[in-house]
């Protein structure tokens, strides 16, 4: 599980003095502060995707959870459901994408290594979304 995996990277960039770390998990995950308050897009794709993958998604929020108390400089993406679509574009946001939104893998890791380098989102979970 993802979040089984996070605890471990944690412990290893601990112990090896990394302090920055950027993961990516799915979109209809929601950080323990948006619980109850989360934006209607949000809230949208959650509904419909629980039905399906339902230990997906709760692994995903054990996973940011688990980020948020690690005391790292962290940043999660949270992307919507990719397809094998080449080149492309992705932004990050606050607010959640569409629920029908689909963005390539490469867009995704741009966006990645973008934020790697770039530090905006430090300590938040911003959305990949279509610019």
């Amino acid at each position: 599980a993802s979040s089984t995996a996070i605890g471990q990277v944690i412990t290893t960039m601990r112990a090896q003095g990394i302090k920055r770390v950027v993961s990516v998990t799915g979109s209809a995950a929601r950080l323990d502060q948006e619980v109850g308050s989360e934006h209607r897009w949000l809230a949208t794709r959650r509904s419909m995707l629980m039905r399906h993958m339902a230990g997906l998604i709760l692994d995903g929020e054990e996973h940011m959870r688990r980020l948020v108390s690690s005391g790292l400089g962290w940043t999660v993406l949270r992307a919507p459901v990719m397809t094998a679509e080449a080149g492309g574009t992705a932004s990050l946001s606050a607010l959640p994408p569409s629920p029908d939104t689909t963005l390539g893998y490469e867009a995704v890791s741009v966006a990645l290594v973008r934020e790697l380098v770039g530090r905006e989102w430090i300590g938040r979970a911003p959305f990949a979304c279509r610019p």
